[in-house]
């Protein structure tokens, strides 16, 4: 999957990471933890495994605040990088498609783009030289 996005400025990413800091001090943050619940897999873990994973992610202008972090396990926190919610979904959609069919990841967008290529294709309508039409 390809995003586009500009980055934060680093005065933000920096500004919201020293809050970031700050917000993993506080009770109401030791209480997100002290559920033991990953946000996005729903699996148990024990405070410690848990990190602080900002929903809109920093590097994309997110904040440091209670409504946009959440505890996630080291595993999804990893995997979910700095996509959106709704992206990461597609994209986790897209590798189980792509796992499915036994193709790797890097490969999918071109199978796609060429899938897309060969069924336009075959409805194409095409005269011959001769002037008779004929289906591709």
């Amino acid at each position: 999957m390809i995003s586009f996005f500009s980055p934060a400025s680093q005065d933000h990413q920096s500004k919201e990471r020293r809050k970031a800091q700050e917000l993993k001090k506080t009770a109401w943050w030791k209480n997100q933890l002290a559920k033991g619940y990953c946000y996005h897999c729903k699996k148990r873990f024990s405070p410690q495994e848990l990190t602080m994973d900002h929903l809109v992610p920093i590097v994309r202008g997110g904040r440091s605040s209670k409504k946009n972090c959440v505890p996630s396990c080291r595993s999804c926190n990893h995997q979910r990088k700095y996509f959106l919610l709704e992206e990461w979904a597609l994209l986790k959609m897209q590798q189980l498609t792509v796992n499915s069919l036994d193709i790797h990841p890097k490969d999918f967008e071109s199978i796609s783009h060429q899938s897309q290529i060969h069924t336009h294709t075959e409805f194409q309508i095409e005269k011959e030289s001769n002037g008779h039409e004929s289906e591709l």
